[in-house]
């Protein structure tokens, strides 16, 4: 299995002063619980637009403008499969669950899960290939939703020091997810041949659970990737003791 490129240039918010914003409460460092609510509280209300205070991007819809990914001949799902200007939509309804990390310096390892009822990325791809016995090739528009996404997100802390500030640097950002179902829909398959599309779709949504075992690794990668790129923009951006309530403390 080969991943050639899973690359996304988000649509990243200029440099600017960031200011924490009042209506989320902050937590003692290393308050898993209270880090649990407030990270709830910021997907309710900032999922949609984000929040220039914390340099959080908009999460839902979420831009995707690039994903190239190559399944390699020794896997049984071997293709070249290309995602253009698509978005995720779902998140805003995803749950935190778990909140490890944020202690009281930034090194360490870092753990999160949450989970949510759907997600699906949206928008226009193309493919060729074989995918278990069967040849195929298009360019069109694509739904693939997966249902019950269960997310883990690891990563390590790193520090970088900037006009005299301590940030948290996330390196070596890992994402898997568990999922109930993934359901696919490929249109203009075979230049539009309605018949062989149309089975098309039928084979892979009947042959889900054979065909996913063999992608997952490539898109988890490619995900971490969106991860990564959404948490270090955060967290290279509002210096790490800014995060939490430091009230009580010594300076």
């Amino acid at each position: 299995m080969k991943v050639i490129q899973a690359v996304f240039f988000m649509l990243c918010s200029g440099a600017f002063a960031v200011k924490f914003p009042t209506d989320i409460p902050k937590c003692k460092k290393g308050d898993s619980e209270c880090m649990i609510k407030s990270a709830n509280i910021v997907m309710n209300i900032y999922a949609k637009g984000g929040e220039r205070g914390i340099a959080l991007l908009p999460l839902d819809p979420l831009d995707i403008p690039k994903i190239n990914i190559e399944q390699g001949e020794e896997s049984p799902v071997n293709v070249v499969l290309k995602f253009s200007n698509n978005t995720i939509t779902g998140l805003k309804d995803f749950t935190f669950y778990k909140i490890e990390g944020f202690n009281d310096k930034p090194e360490g390892k870092y753990e999160i899960r949450l989970k949510g009822p759907r997600l699906e990325l949206v928008g226009p791809y193309s493919i060729q290939g074989r995918i278990l016995i069967l040849p195929i090739s298009g360019i069109g528009q694509s739904n693939i939703t997966v249902v019950d996404p269960d997310f883990l997100v690891r990563f390590n802390g790193k520090t970088v020091t900037k006009n005299g500030k301590t940030y948290l640097k996330p390196e070596n950002t890992k994402l898997s997810f568990t999922l109930t179902k993934m359901s696919l829909y490929l249109s203009n398959l075979y230049n539009g041949d309605k018949a062989l599309g149309d089975n098309t779709n039928l084979f892979l949504n009947e042959n889900w659970q054979e065909v996913w075992p063999e992608i997952k690794k490539s898109v988890f990668l490619a995900f971490g990737q969106i991860v990564d790129n959404i948490l270090s923009n955060i967290f290279t951006r509002v210096p790490y003791d800014d995060l939490f309530d430091n009230s009580g403390k010594s300076p």
